[in-house]
């Protein structure tokens, strides 16, 4: 008799327990599926409370890794960069096999490139494995390098993606565009070593320099001459004036002391287009350098 009470206890509480573990589990499911439709109608403040519950580690919840995730996304989504990369750093330590590790490096990467660390950020990009991944890895890569301008941060870049033929077409081009006074010559000269570049596409030939006689210097400035002439009133430019007029003694200084150049004054108006018409004159050619023209529409053209 005791024997079929034990039994009969036993059965009661498996089944006891049995249902209110589906319970519990379809608690969770519905809390997961409320978080995820906070998240896609763009409450990510809310989706972060109801993911940051299920983010917990419990053998009843098996939505712990993607909940951990949407977290992260939720608070990158609500400008929360700090909790989304600690989310993000917890779940590379605790669920390092997880399936979605390549989408979890792609968001580090990403919040750690938009904070500036190279480092970190191209480290977590080329971690991806997949591919499919790695082609977002690769489109983020690009867009982030074509932003900068700074020739230590481009070096740096390249350092940790050295074997990406496309970065190194990227800085190379970066490169070429910029001052030659500017240019990391060495970098240019390695990124084309590595990938076998064609070095006159990067490389401009400016020639080697030659003493002359004489000299001519276009003065490309804004002048405004139409709004002086005649009404006797100032049109803001004084200082522009004020420039040319010290061009005109230090001329005269440096011809009495045996050079021989000539100025040649342009008005730009402080207008692309017009400098554009400006440039295509046929004498422009024949200038040894071009001072100006000051603003960066005009100075671009």
């Amino acid at each position: 008799m005791k024997k079929y009470l034990k039994v009969a206890v036993f059965l009661f509480f498996a089944f006891f327990f049995s249902d209110g573990l589906a319970q519990s589990k379809g608690s969770i499911q519905k809390q997961y599926t409320s978080g995820k439709e906070l998240f896609k109608q763009g409450k990510y403040v809310p989706a972060m409370e109801v993911f940051k519950d299920l983010a917990k580690v419990s053998t009843q919840n098996p939505f712990v890794e993607y909940a951990s995730f949407y977290y992260g996304l939720s608070a990158l989504k609500a400008n929360d960069t700090k909790a989304a990369r600690d989310m993000f750093l917890q779940i590379i330590q605790k669920f390092p096999g997880w399936e979605k590790t390549d989408e979890v490096n792609y968001w580090l990467g990403k919040i750690y490139l938009d904070e500036g660390n190279l480092q970190q950020g191209f480290t977590y990009l080329n971690k991806i494995k997949k591919k499919d991944t790695q082609a977002g890895a690769q489109a983020l890569k690009l867009h982030f390098i074509n932003q900068l301008e700074d020739i230590d941060q481009l070096n740096q870049a390249y350092t940790f993606n050295r074997k990406n033929k496309e970065v190194g077409q990227l800085v190379a081009k970066k490169i070429s565009v910029m001052p030659l006074a500017d240019q990391n010559k060495e970098l240019l000269d390695q990124v084309i070593k590595d990938h076998g570049l064609k070095k006159e596409k990067y490389v401009r030939d400016i020639g080697k320099s030659q003493k002359k006689l004489s000299y001519k210097v276009a003065v490309m400035l804004p002048f405004f001459y139409m709004d002086m002439v005649g009404n006797g009133k100032s049109v803001g430019n004084q200082f522009v004036v004020d420039l040319y007029q010290g061009m005109l003694l230090g001329l005269q200084k440096v011809n009495e002391d045996g050079a021989n150049i000539e100025l040649f004054a342009y008005d730009t108006r402080r207008d692309s287009t017009h400098t554009k018409k400006l440039l295509q004159q046929e004498e422009i050619k024949g200038m040894d350098m071009i001072i100006g023209p000051l603003y960066p529409g005009p100075s671009q053209i």
